[in-house]
């Protein structure tokens, strides 16, 4: 089932945050936690520096709360191949983010992408990459 589209200001840092599947959420979360608890409709702030990790309107999982803590904090961007936004700015900074962009469109067709479950935003890499690109 393809999540609509639907963005929130984030409580605690105002940022734009966007609905994610509880799918998404199941990878993240960590163990114990009860899935029949879950609300319906959750976010996940795009503010890398914001500690909310997932929130509804009744509930609110923070960053140290989920399995991929120490990737978000880390600046991982790509969670499907582990490339982070410093990884990117050595292109960027070589004058290769062509290349950068190729190698990672090769890489995504011509192996499975998991962004649904793989990245806790619940979707692709590449908007935010492009969205780096000076």
């Amino acid at each position: 089932m393809m999540v609509k589209e639907i963005s929130r200001a984030c409580p605690r840092c105002g940022a734009a945050a966007n609905r994610v599947n509880t799918v998404t959420m199941r990878h993240h979360l960590q163990y114990p936690f009860s899935a029949d608890s879950l609300d319906k409709e959750f976010f996940y702030c795009r503010d890398s520096l914001c500690e909310s990790g997932y929130f509804s309107t009744k509930q609110a999982y923070p960053i140290s709360e989920l399995q991929s803590q120490a990737q978000i904090r880390g600046g991982m961007i790509c969670f499907c191949f582990g490339i982070t936004a410093s990884d990117f700015q050595v292109y960027q900074e070589s004058d290769q983010a062509e290349v950068f962009f190729k190698q990672l469109d090769h890489l995504a067709y011509n192996c499975e992408c998991h962004c649904k479950i793989k990245n806790p935003a619940g979707r692709g890499c590449l908007k935010v990459f492009k969205s780096m690109h000076a």
